[in-house]
């Protein structure tokens, strides 16, 4: 998630766009709940009878985009851009 979120800030500040905290909690609360269902989907019972996976980092963690998070992702992500 972090990758994704660091692409398209890096395609914000190309396009010369705006790019905020808050704005980037937003984005980060809407890549999650993407990753969320797209694993959810990948968890229903095929007509193959074949079980899905478990496993991943996602499956049993709930996120939340937190002042912390921000704070931690800033510092290793973009040291150079806040």
């Amino acid at each position: 998630m972090e990758l994704m979120l660091t692409i398209w800030i890096e395609d914000r500040n190309q396009k010369r766009m705006p790019v905020s905290q808050a704005l980037i909690m937003d984005k980060t609360r809407s890549l999650w709940d993407a990753i969320k269902m797209e694993e959810e989907a990948e968890l229903q019972p095929s007509t193959s009878g074949a079980q899905p996976s478990t496993s991943g980092p996602h499956r049993y963690e709930e996120f939340k985009a937190s002042e912390g998070w921000f704070r931690q992702f800033k510092s290793h992500e973009f040291r150079w851009f806040f």
